[in-house]
């Protein structure tokens, strides 16, 4: 799964991008890329077509619309009712 950034506002080389998306922070996050061919295409991650994509290398300027893979953490939940063992403390 993929988070999909703010498209920029204006365009840029593939310097620029690659530069924008090094130093990208967006809601706190920082491991920003470019695209895949699939994303770009097939995915339902750019609504900019005119974008970079990471496969496209030539000279023109396009937009960014940066993306990052989202990974899940399982978390299990603890119950723990009795606070002598939650503090690690001995029975006495």
């Amino acid at each position: 799964m993929i988070e999909i950034g703010p498209t920029s506002a204006h365009r840029m080389s593939r310097d620029e991008a690659i530069l924008n998306l090094f130093m990208f922070v967006h809601n706190g996050k920082k491991d920003w890329r470019m695209p895949t061919e699939y994303e770009y295409f097939y995915g339902k991650a750019i609504a900019v077509k005119d974008s970079w994509r990471m496969d496209k290398l030539d000279f023109d300027n396009w937009y960014l619309t940066p993306v990052r893979d989202v990974k899940f953490v399982y978390i299990p939940s603890i119950t723990c009712y009795n606070k002598d063992i939650l503090f690690n403390k001995r029975y006495r």
